[in-house]
């Protein structure tokens, strides 16, 4: 259901994140909050310190920044804060929006992003084209750059596509943007369209997967208090909230170009990547997020486990995406010559087995 999970040795292609690692000094600034016993004490619940380096960050307001244990908490959170009467999720789509649903007995919907040659995309009118009946008090899903396709819509469609839904009775439309900071997307961070709910994933910025860090945010300042009210006390760990306060606080000038690196770093990599797949008789997606979507003949799990037994190459299997097929895998941009010369000896093998 999920990547991450690689074996030991294994190259792990499975799960995206900033690809040249944690910002420096991540270590140290570690060994210093459990020298000084932070890791002993009750976060601030509040996460005063957490909102202002955020809001410094990214120019918002304070106030409207929710903590989040990584951008997943957000669907169990405005769940539990708007009680939606049913859940529409633009798909292929991070599967837990689905699990929530069906785990909530919230009825739930799917809308299918159109694909068209090598890239899929979003239309707003296939949203705001439900029945009203399904769109009045729902709350509307989607991810940008969508995870698992790498596709992004243009802020446009975007507020086109919030601005049918309010019309139509939907509570809000949730805005996953957890790989923007890691790609040029159009983000609506910085000017959030009515009723819309943006998540942002710190965990995959920073590439501290084991952290579990992310906020959300919006400019209806009522629906901020909703969500963080129903937000539990002390949900982000107090070594977490004290990296996120040094990090995009003390040091955000350092952070800033340490992920404008990491941007250079994906894009000077994934036309390789397309080349190298593409090459070997596979077809690779556009992508603007820090791994491809990309499809096979051979089917999974045959190709996946071929990969990982063949060359240690553990990628993610992408059948489990509604509206995909055993035939897709995602694969996650990593740095170095080295890496691209084992994927492709992997995948051409691995293709050549049937």
């Amino acid at each position: 259901m999920h990547g991450g999970r690689p074996p030991p040795g294994a190259l792990d292609l499975s799960s995206p994140s900033n690809p040249l690692g944690p910002p420096p000094r991540v270590d140290n600034i570690i060994l210093e909050a459990v020298e000084r016993g932070v890791h002993t004490r009750y976060p601030d619940y509040e996460y005063l310190g957490f909102r202002e380096a955020v809001a410094g960050f990214y120019r918002i307001d304070l106030e409207r920044v929710i903590p989040l244990n990584g951008a997943a908490e957000i669907l169990p959170l405005a769940a539990a804060a708007l009680r939606p009467r049913s859940i529409v999720v633009v798909e292929p789509n991070f599967g837990d929006h689905t699990i929530l649903a069906l785990s909530a007995g919230i009825p739930c919907h799917s809308v299918q992003l159109r694909e068209a040659g090598d890239r899929f995309s979003l239309e707003p009118g296939a949203v705001c084209s439900l029945p009203r009946s399904v769109v009045e008090g729902s709350l509307i899903v989607l991810s940008n750059p969508n995870n698992p396709t790498g596709s992004a819509a243009a802020r446009g469609d975007l507020r086109e596509l919030a601005a049918c839904a309010t019309l139509r009775g939907a509570l809000a439309v949730v805005v996953d943007e957890s790989f923007a900071d890691l790609s040029r997307v159009e983000s609506v961070l910085g000017s959030v369209p009515e009723g819309v709910i943006v998540a942002r994933s710190l965990t995959k910025t920073l590439a501290l997967q084991g952290l579990r860090i992310g906020f959300a945010y919006t400019d209806d300042a009522a629906l901020a208090a909703r969500l963080d009210m129903a937000r539990q006390p002390w949900n982000v760990n107090s070594i977490a909230a004290l990296l996120v306060e040094r990090l995009l606080g003390d040091m955000a000038s350092e952070v800033k170009g340490h992920i404008a690196r990491a941007i250079e770093a994906i894009e000077g990599l994934k036309p390789r990547l397309y080349s190298a797949v593409s090459a070997l008789g596979a077809k690779p997606y556009s992508s603007q997020a820090p791994f491809i979507l990309v499809r096979h003949r051979r089917r999974n799990p045959l190709f996946a486990r071929c990969l990982l037994e063949a060359a240690g190459v553990y990628i993610r299997d992408a059948s489990s995406f509604r509206h995909l097929t055993p035939y897709h895998s995602r694969i996650s941009v990593a740095p170095g010559v080295e890496r691209l010369e084992r994927l492709q000896e992997a995948i051409l093998d691995c293709l050549s087995g049937g």
